[in-house]
């Protein structure tokens, strides 16, 4: 090949390269703002006592964190496409609770959240899911929150 054309393909291969990045490190949105659990669906069925929980989902960049029934918790997530989301990294604080009749409410959301493969935003509502929708999680702005919802990002 002569040395025009070899620099020809070079040149287009780079471009091709750069202008793509990689797309595992790409999201397609940031979450933001505070969140309050309003509704919990497991296997289908909805928990109840979830809104007496009182189970925040704070979510800063890539990371996730807030309080359960009991513990507190974080995360980071991945998001490879618009609607698709991958709970990662996660930890909480194992403690003792309070009220006892609040650990499977507990145990129940976390579980749930760390199931996660679906998000979307209805008007006010963060609703994030399982691949099958079994498991629901459906959020409200928390009261007083400045600024709350899904951030295209490019």
């Amino acid at each position: 090949m002569n040395a025009p054309v070899c620099w020809t393909l070079f040149i287009l291969n780079l471009a091709l390269c750069v202008g793509c990045g990689n797309p595992a490190q790409q999201k397609a949105f940031n979450l933001h703002g505070e969140w309050t659990l309003q509704s919990l669906t497991v296997d289908g069925r909805e928990v109840s006592g979830i809104k007496q929980a009182a189970i925040t989902l704070v979510c800063d960049g890539a990371r996730l964190h807030g309080s359960g029934a009991c513990n507190s918790y974080e995360a980071r997530y991945e998001s490879p496409q618009t609607g698709e989301i991958k709970v990662t990294q996660q930890s909480w604080a194992e403690m003792a609770c309070l009220d006892e009749a609040q650990r499977p409410i507990d145990d129940a959301y976390v579980q749930a959240l760390w199931k996660a493969r679906q998000v979307q935003l209805n008007e006010d509502e963060l609703v994030i899911s399982d691949a099958t929708g079994n498991h629901r999680l459906v959020f409200i702005p928390t009261t007083g929150s400045a600024s709350v919802g899904l951030e295209k990002t490019s």
